[in-house]
């Protein structure tokens, strides 16, 4: 008996030892600690990739990756160096006399002006070739449908841009048409004082959120060069197919930045001589 009184007495001993042992930090009864402790988190990814997937076993993460929307880096890629100066640059935090147009004197021939829906500010971190543009918020939500932005110079503010071309930057950063075919559009243009119509030029975006440099022969035999009140950008949501898509376009922010005019400045192997005006209007 007082054999059996030992074992009883080891044996409750044993079980109060037990259960005094606190389990290993991270794991549950029955379950080994490599198998229950997270791992740490992977590196973040790009701009809007994934964050690292986490680890079951302890070790780092895998790092997150995805491009941002769009497809490409931020900012996308530039169009290049300026070659001559520009006439609005943004390199400062002021829109520079630019405000958004709610009419039709640019004679685009969408039917429907969103600009006044639209928003318009100064951003300081997208621009081309250097930061500073203006960006434009484009509630676009069918087909045909444009913004416009525009500068307006006033009759004591004229300029003569004679045997010039304007050209400008801009990028369709996100938005538009859900299909890669629904291709959006540029036009640049100029009003005069007393011309019958605007002088514009039209131009596709190219796929991809990149900077585009559009261009604007000012030879308009409508509008006189020589005395030019106002210039500014639409961009242009698509026709659509016909018969008309079901699906509509989606909003779009839009990057605009460096007007400068081709002529205005001495071009590789010429002298820069020729007595026409200078990108002020002055004469040479």
């Amino acid at each position: 008996m007082r054999r059996g009184l030992q074992v009883s007495l080891l044996a409750t001993a044993a079980s109060l030892l037990i259960a005094c042992v606190p389990p290993l930090r991270g794991a549950s009864l029955g379950e080994s600690p490599d198998a229950a402790a997270p791992g740490r988190g992977g590196s973040a990814g790009g701009a809007s990739g994934g964050g690292g997937a986490r680890n079951p076993t302890g070790a780092g993460g895998t790092a997150g990756t995805g491009p941002g929307i769009g497809g490409s880096s931020a900012g996308g890629r530039s169009a290049g160096p300026l070659p001559c100066p520009g006439i609005a640059t943004f390199d400062q935090p002021d829109l520079q006399g630019f405000a958004l147009a709610i009419d039709h004197l640019s004679g685009n021939p969408a039917g429907v002006n969103r600009s006044g829906w639209a928003k318009l500010a100064f951003d300081g971190t997208e621009g081309d070739p250097s930061p500073g543009s203006l960006r434009i918020d484009a509630p676009f939500n069918g087909y045909s449908q444009f913004i416009d932005v525009r500068r307006t110079l006033g009759g004591a503010a004229a300029q003569n841009w004679t045997n010039y071309k304007l050209h400008v930057r801009v990028r369709l950063a996100s938005g538009g048409g859900p299909d890669p075919g629904d291709a959006a559009g540029v036009e640049l243009y100029v009003l005069a004082a007393g011309g019958a119509s605007s002088c514009a030029s039209y131009g596709a975006v190219p796929r991809g959120n990149d900077w585009n440099d559009y261009a604007l022969d000012l030879n308009c035999p409508s509008v006189g060069p020589s005395n030019v009140t106002a210039y500014g950008v639409s961009v242009v949501t698509s026709a659509g197919e016909n018969p008309m898509p079901t699906v509509n376009l989606t909003s779009a922010v839009i990057f605009v930045d460096s007007f400068w005019l081709e002529g205005s400045c001495p071009t590789p192997g010429t002298d820069g001589g020729g007595g026409g005006p200078d990108a002020s209007g002055a004469m040479q």
